[in-house]
């Protein structure tokens, strides 16, 4: 019967040590969060330098980019208008499915900065 057997002595069982290492991951400072949104930067004018599109008259650089943590849609774009280089970004709180969508948003803005800068240099 197994039920009346008592073990006497030792084990049989044996563990083997391991080393186990904790790595210590702590909040970002300001520091590293200002050059985040540096490469940030530099990333995006490099990419929209990717997507050029030209016309007679007007040249334009866009990019659509889906922010993942506001969940904000952003439109970065360059307009150079008679050599002369605007750029600016769109802050949209819906997404774009389709590229003429945000295509006629960077109108609306472009249009209204061309037309700024127009009469700005007619100002008395």
């Amino acid at each position: 019967m197994t039920f009346d057997t008592y073990r006497l002595g030792r084990n049989t069982e044996t563990y083997i040590p391991y080393e186990k290492s904790v790595k210590e991951i702590r909040a970002p400072t300001d520091e590293s969060i200002r050059i985040y949104e540096e490469m940030k930067e530099k990333a995006f004018k490099s990419i929209l330098d990717t997507v050029v599109t030209t016309d007679n008259i007007v040249n334009y650089k866009y990019q659509i980019y889906k922010d993942v943590y506001s969940f904000n849609t952003i439109l970065y774009f360059s307009i150079s208008l008679n050599g002369k280089e605007f750029q600016d970004k769109i802050i949209l709180d819906w997404g774009i499915e389709d590229k003429r969508k945000a295509r006629e948003e960077i109108y609306k803005k472009a249009s209204a900065i061309i037309s700024y800068k127009l009469l700005e240099s007619i100002r008395f």
